[in-house]
């Protein structure tokens, strides 16, 4: 008995856009009835995708430097390609940022001068900051980073961290004591009400950093895994 397969082709780009292997049917014919043959998978090749893309040369200055700082420490290939590919990561991280920041109400501003609000900041090489507010001299500190950097930890906290310094777009945020001794410069920042209580204020730092931390490693996995 011979069955006959029929193939409904459908195009569905945003599937596609994340698929990391593809299977291309190829049609063959025996005694008049359809034959499919599959061609070896195809692994999706984000370095291809890159080189079209031309996302770094959109950049800021600051941004680029940091970029090249990052290819320099994180084992990637030395070329154009990977700048391309850490710079449409950082996009996506920026684009993450701004919403999780709208979602838990936040206001987006140049500076924090008021140590009763807890603040989330995105810096130029991509890491993530949540300083939550001032309680009795100390604040809870947790500071994230990419993780195909090797010169910095990829996640550290700190329950009793004091700032060194007014945190502000431009600068870096540093640390008397805290989880670590000085961030990158600021990209974004993004601060609290404040109205909010105090560990209410805790509480949505926490819970925007983790949704974070999950998105940017969501980022990396689907852009330089396959590298």
């Amino acid at each position: 008995m011979i069955l006959s397969i029929h193939l409904w082709k459908r195009s569905y780009p945003f599937i596609e856009r994340y698929t990391v292997r593809k299977v291309i049917p190829k049609v063959e014919y025996l005694w008049n009835y359809p034959i499919l043959r599959f061609k070896e998978p195809q692994r999706y090749n984000y370095r291809e995708e890159s080189k079209m893309s031309g996302v770094f040369e959109s950049l800021e200055s600051s941004i680029k430097e940091h970029l090249k700082v990052i290819r320099a420490s994180s084992g990637l290939p030395q070329d154009s390609q990977s700048l391309e590919l850490l710079a449409a990561g950082w996009r996506e991280k920026e684009n993450a940022f701004d919403d999780q920041a709208r979602s838990m109400g936040m206001e987006q501003a140049e500076k924090c001068k008021d140590s009763s609000r807890g603040f989330l900041a995105l810096t130029y090489s991509g890491s993530l900051v949540a300083v939550g507010p001032e309680d009795n001299g100390k604040r809870r500190a947790v500071y994230v980073s990419i993780d195909r950097r090797r010169d910095v930890p990829s996640r550290a906290e700190s329950e009793d961290a004091v700032l060194g310094k007014s945190v502000s777009c431009g600068r870096e945020i540093t640390f008397k004591k805290g989880p670590v001794k000085k961030s990158s410069a600021v990209y974004r920042l993004a601060l609290l009400p404040s109205a909010l209580a105090l560990p209410e204020q805790n509480h949505r730092l926490d819970e925007a950093t983790l949704a974070l931390t999950k998105e940017f490693q969501a980022v990396d996995k689907t852009r330089f895994d396959d590298i």
